[in-house]
């Protein structure tokens, strides 16, 4: 099923796939406001054979029914919109996999619903949002002198070393980044040339990006986003899976290791051949983890 679901009265873009008696798998995606097509491009068939794959575009993004400016938006709304779908499905559990800013979404969601989540699958998932920008501005840097641009190098250290604020920071990379033009994609993916030839993102969709502007926007304004769970991470008490690239600057060391440390059944898997998204990158052998995965939850 590919369609609009109503929500806490928002139409989300809602894809649901495979056996209905099957695990249940929810993807959220990251951004915020990415949006699950390219996710489900790579995915969705691929893990829908063995589980019931469900994705969506989060309240405002996408395919989503778009915010308007002088509407209210809070991180809170989805985290209950993730609670009232699995309602609406009829879904009594599922595995949560989160990427990049859905693996932070995962764990609130978790904490607030812990009877909803069977186990959690975070790929390159950031949990301090400062760690992971300060990461990619030390990436955007070397970017930088790889193309002789020497005072945006300097200025993307300053700005990764400094005692700014996170919100600056993040303002900074998304700066910044617009001025390495398509070399931002050497900060996520480790061949990013051979990505984009299978991934043709359809016109419409990319007519609707400018829509998740105003979701980002807002969640930028409530300022919650900035806030650190690294200190959440000793009280997620189901399974959970880290899934990374051993590229990824994103899901940095200092949280790799904190995840290591403080999840107490936590588990960590690093594709050695990929950045961010494992999941496009190593397409076969990211879904094969998955199942494999699920499979030894229902043993």
């Amino acid at each position: 099923m590919n369609g609009l679901i109503t929500i806490r009265g928002k139409k989300l873009y809602v894809e649901t796939a495979g056996n209905e008696n099957a695990p249940v798998l929810l993807f959220l995606h990251g951004g915020p406001g990415e949006g699950c097509y390219s996710h489900s491009f790579y995915q969705k068939e691929r893990l829908s054979k063995s589980v019931r794959w469900v994705s969506f575009d989060q309240r405002g993004v996408l395919r989503s029914e778009p915010l308007v400016n002088d509407e209210t938006f809070r991180l809170q709304d989805i985290i209950e919109d993730i609670e009232v779908l699995r309602q609406k499905l009829g879904i009594e559990k599922w595995v949560v996999w989160g990427h990049s800013f859905g693996g932070y979404l995962a764990i609130l969601y978790t904490q607030a619903y812990p009877l909803s989540v069977e186990a959690l699958i975070f790929e390159s998932p950031s949990f301090d949002l400062d760690l992971s920008f300060r990461s990619l501005l030390h990436g955007a840097a070397k970017v930088f002198v790889t193309l002789g641009d020497d005072n945006n190098a300097i200025k993307s250290l300053r700005y990764a070393n400094g005692s700014y604020s996170t919100n600056i920071k993040v303002d900074m990379f998304l700066e910044l980044s617009q001025k390495l033009g398509s070399n931002k994609d050497h900060l996520y993916f480790r061949e990013y040339e051979s990505i984009y030839p299978q991934l043709v993102i359809p016109k419409e969709i990319q007519d609707l990006q400018e829509q998740s502007f105003i979701h980002l926007d807002k969640l930028k304004q409530e300022g919650l986003i900035y806030e650190s769970l690294l200190t959440k991470l000793p009280h997620i008490n189901v399974p959970t899976l880290l899934l990374t690239g051993a590229y990824d600057l994103v899901t940095c060391e200092k949280q790799i290791n904190t995840y290591l440390e403080k999840v107490p059944k936590g588990e960590l898997y690093q594709f050695e051949n990929s950045g961010h998204n494992p999941s496009w990158e190593e397409a076969d052998a990211f879904s094969e983890k998955i199942v494999n995965y699920m499979k030894r939850l229902n043993q």
